[in-house]
């Protein structure tokens, strides 16, 4: 017999469960700040890929605006630190061309961010997809050419 868990209509989370959730959201930071000195890379994926889960379950359920951005506004640093995971990951492995399309398609995410929130004259403007940029150009420059 199959478990009827209902569904999410009428589901809001008000400010005191995003509070809670901005907490855990913390100590996930914690963490992979210390996979990052560990370089473990793969952890790193593994806790931002979470993190960006609470984002999408905050921003559909908070009972305001106001509420899911208090959580959103961090997206596009964590965006660039999921992107820089993996990156570093393909690059360990001398996957130039892999490392230079997830960066790529980071930078795109958190163009999207900005231009989904009407703020589309910060798509450029932001020290995450300027740090990216920059990566960007010296991974490409490293790039071994094959004959």
């Amino acid at each position: 017999m199959a478990e009827h868990n209902g569904d999410d209509a009428g589901f809001v989370l008000k400010g005191e469960d995003c509070a809670k959730l901005q907490i855990e959201r913390c100590n996930i930071i914690h963490r992979y700040i210390c996979f990052l000195q560990l370089e473990d890379y793969t952890a790193v994926v593994r806790d931002t890929e979470r993190n960006l889960t609470v984002f999408d379950f905050v921003e559909k359920h908070a009972e305001s605006e106001d509420l899911a951005w208090s959580v959103q506004q961090f997206r596009p640093q964590l965006l660039m630190i999921h992107t820089r995971a993996r990156a570093t990951e393909s690059l360990k492995g001398n996957d130039y061309n892999a490392a230079i399309e997830q960066i790529e398609d980071g930078i795109g995410k958190i163009r999207d961010f900005f231009r989904e929130r009407g703020r589309s004259e910060m798509m450029d403007q932001t020290g995450e997809v300027h740090s990216l940029k920059v990566w960007l150009e010296e991974i490409t420059a490293k790039r071994p050419q094959h004959r």
